[in-house]
């Protein structure tokens, strides 16, 4: 990790669950692809069928079409 560009990077790194990248020192934000994928198996390996896994999906897919729309109009 130390010959690639990373520790270089001032910015925040979006990453997948993995701790490849955890001991850099700049942000990390999950990506939002994966969350969804952890929030559709929470759901589908649950005997309960909590509503909530589901809402947040709708939230997080709906923020990310405002952010589309947006990106087109700017």
């Amino acid at each position: 990790m130390e010959k690639t560009i990373l520790p270089l990077t001032s910015g925040i790194i979006v990453k997948d669950g993995t701790r490849v990248y955890d001991n850099l020192n700049n942000d990390k934000a999950q990506c939002c692809a994966h969350i969804i994928s952890y929030l559709k198996g929470s759901y589908e390996l649950s005997d309960f069928k909590h509503v909530a896994p589901n809402k947040l999906i709708d939230l997080l897919r709906t923020i990310n079409n405002h952010r589309n729309n947006f990106k087109k109009k700017y």
